[in-house]
């Protein structure tokens, strides 16, 4: 998703709810182990879809947000990977390769 520069939240009401809510649900159902990364009171209201008895959910403040003080020193790819290992799920690769 995108916003308009310095205009956060631009892109509510414009469909992406729904989008995201079809997203995020398929994803929960699918088989096997998802880590869900949610970022923001927006992300987190989306819980509800996420079987979390199956699923790792993982939650911290947007780091766009004025003072992201709830997201700074999160370590939410290291925390994902741990979360993963924990279960005997590889740990993802977040290293963004050659660009």
């Amino acid at each position: 998703m995108t916003v308009r520069g310095g205009v956060a939240g631009s892109h509510r009401r414009r469909g992406w709810e729904t989008f995201t809510d079809a997203v995020v649900a398929a994803v929960s159902a699918k088989p096997g182990l998802v880590a869900f990364l949610l970022w923001g009171l927006a992300a987190q209201a989306k819980i509800k879809l996420i079987d979390q008895d199956r699923h790792i959910v993982l939650t911290a403040a947007h780091p766009a947000a004025r003072l992201a003080q709830g997201f700074r020193g999160s370590r939410p790819f290291s925390s994902a990977n741990a979360a993963l290992e924990s279960r005997r799920a590889p740990a993802i690769d977040w290293s963004l390769g050659d660009r």
